[in-house]
């Protein structure tokens, strides 16, 4: 039943574009939504003929409701996908997205711009190609494009070593790159490969075949025969990519081509990628708390969120479902792309078949995808619920987090916090943390109670860290749970449950319990919160190890007086290492730029 002051709260709000936002008692954003109206969009969520399930389960746990309105409706769509991206509300059908996907990226601020595989898209002056649903795929597109597009891929570190050596790499032997790092490479060509391989991953193929076609006809009248036969077998190539791809339509346009399945909680989006005419793959996404909404919520959602994180656009997108408002949407997509982008929910022809094809696809990657994670899924519930008995917990802990402290000998003492959310890591929301009140002898008592408050601090700040775990765990027993109860309580959230996990006998200790809960061996509970705390112990770990490296890639050089990081970055640049720098002579360090005087000094202390 809807609270009655949120129903009066809703006749005052204003007929307006805007976003809303449902909450729960304790402020935990349950559904994030725009509307063209806030007024009649909110309004609608209180009416008798509201039959949804799931909408009339959300509304029996919102009690505040908070809304912004916006000059425009696109102002609105904008807003709504931050605020999702931020909040992540449970009511908000949301695909999943554990995992970061794979990129192909030209790294174009570097001198000589290479092409690689990653899985990070932030870079401002680098062009990113994808997301690829699978590194193995990428990383076989990648080898196969360099047979036609012969450019460098090597790291910077591997080029400045070839540079100082005089020797390229096997690539090179093998016409897959034009040796930039030997000086065998001609920039006009270089840019010209470049922009080739951007064309063609761009889907204009055929274009970039007719460029290929040209260079080698023009070797050929030059007599350049050995370099005519070079673009003849990258032409070969190119056409046999082009020869496995299905031709589509008689369209040349760029198309994304969508279709939707939904069983119980689950959906499954499945994309058809048509470039220039041509099928040239697919992608699938399985939805969450797709359970209870209609088709249109499903695939409006989907949209927003997917081409929020696109970098490349296409001409067209073809949809199963008209979108909520398709308006909107289409002006936010050509305000991103810089030109119109057209929205169609074909009725007929070549557009409505491969729909369909989208459609029958969609039903077969839900099934494999039910099929491959019913067990994990039914493990994943079971441990939970044996997890809420043993501790006691009021509800089912669907939010846990759980810290872990990696020390040796008190040197760089360090933190970690991982997250899990329905039984599962979710990696976006992991932090590490510098130890600072350890000195002298660690203390693991204090460093677990300042990591823990500090995660509370951004509980009030931090729009990710709004809501509260359902379980608090850390890694060691009765000291460990004691810093982070007091932690909880200087917090004022000491409400929070929390629980300590000893890895002698996978003790788990109580606030208040003289002795240890023992969860049966084999169980899924206890193997659901040893998994947790392990992987909070890997995620300290790893931190640890890092500091250690970047601290032993320092030199003895940084503690020389008269040596600040310019002159020691010289001094190894000019001389390949330290040791090579102890050999130097004084004339040898004068001529790589050092005072006679410092040179003298510097032969001295490192003698």
């Amino acid at each position: 039943m809807a609270n009655t002051a949120l129903v009066n709260e809703v006749k005052n709000l204003p007929d307006k574009p805007g976003v809303y936002l449902f909450k729960n008692e304790g402020g935990l954003v349950l559904y994030i939504g725009k509307a063209k109206s806030l007024k009649k969009r909110v309004r609608s969520y209180f009416t008798k003929n509201t039959s949804l399930p799931k909408v009339k389960l959300m509304v029996a746990q919102a009690a505040k409701l908070d809304y912004h309105v916006t000059a425009t409706e696109v102002e609105a769509l904008v807003f709504e996908a931050n605020l999702i991206k931020r909040y992540r509300p449970k009511y908000n059908v949301s695909y999943r997205d554990d995992k970061s996907y794979p990129y192909l990226a030209v790294c174009s601020r570097e001198s000589w711009p290479r092409v690689k595989y990653t899985r990070e898209k932030h870079r401002a002056d680098t062009r990113y190609f994808g997301p690829y649903t699978g590194a193995r795929a990428l990383r076989e597109t990648l080898d196969t494009l360099m047979k036609i597009f012969p450019l460098r891929a090597c790291s910077n570190t591997v080029m400045a070593r070839a540079e100082k050596t005089g020797r390229p790499c096997l690539y090179f032997h093998i016409d897959r790159c034009p040796g930039p790092c030997v000086g065998r490479a001609d920039a006009k060509e270089y840019g010209r490969t470049l922009e080739q391989l951007c064309a063609f991953l761009e889907g204009r193929q055929e274009q970039v075949i007719a460029d290929l076609n040209r260079e080698m006809e023009a070797a050929s009248r030059h007599l350049a025969f050995e370099r005519a036969a070079l673009f003849r077998d990258r032409i070969r190539t190119a056409a046999q990519i082009l020869e496995k791809q299905r031709v589509a339509a008689d369209t040349r346009l760029n198309q994304d081509i969508f279709g939707l399945e939904v069983e119980d909680e689950l959906g499954c989006i499945q994309l058809l990628k048509v470039r220039a005419g041509k099928l040239i793959g697919s992608e699938d996404f399985i939805v969450d708390e797709a359970g209870g909404c209609e088709a249109k919520e499903v695939i409006t959602s989907f949209v927003k969120q997917y081409y929020e994180e696109l970098t490349a656009f296409p001409d067209e997108v073809v949809l199963p479902r008209r979108l909520d408002e398709p308006g909107a949407i289409a002006v936010w997509l050509g305000t991103m792309k810089g030109r119109t982008i057209k929205l169609t929910v074909p009725s007929r022809g070549a557009k409505k078949r491969l729909v369909e094809m989208a459609m029958e696809n969609a039903v077969h990657s839900l099934a494999r995808f039910k099929l491959r994670s019913g067990h994990e899924a039914k493990s994943i519930k079971a441990g939970l619920d044996e997890l809420q008995k043993a501790l006691g917990l009021p509800q089912v802990p669907a939010a846990i987090e759980c810290f872990d402290i990696s020390t040796i000998s008190g040197a760089h003492s360090v933190g970690s916090m991982v997250v899990f959310l329905s039984g599962r890591p979710a990696r976006q929301h992991y932090r590490r943390f510098k130890i600072r009140s350890a000195a002298g002898e660690p203390n693991d008592f204090a460093m677990m109670k300042e990591v823990v408050s500090r995660r509370l601090k951004h509980a009030g700040g931090d729009a990710k860290f709004a809501a509260l775990p359902d379980l608090v765990l850390v890694d060691g027993g009765k000291p460990q749970l004691t810093a982070a109860l007091e932690a909880l309580e200087a917090a004022g959230v000491a409400g929070v449950p929390a629980a300590a996990l000893a890895k002698k006998r996978e003790e788990l200790f109580l606030p208040g319990r003289d002795e240890p809960v023992l969860l049966p061996e084999g169980s899924q509970g206890l193997y659901l919160i040893q998994r947790i705390r392990d992987e909070a112990h890997r995620f300290a770990i790893a931190y640890h190890r890092q500091l250690r490296a970047d601290t032993m890639r320092g030199s003895s050089l940084d503690s020389l007086p008269g040596i600040g990081p310019k002159r020691r970055q010289m001094l190894l640049k000019k001389f390949g290492s330290l040791k090579k720098v102890k050999a130097a002579g004084e004339d040898e360090l004068v001529a790589a730029g050092l005072p006679r005087a410092l040179a003298k000094s510097l032969r001295y202390m490192l003698s």
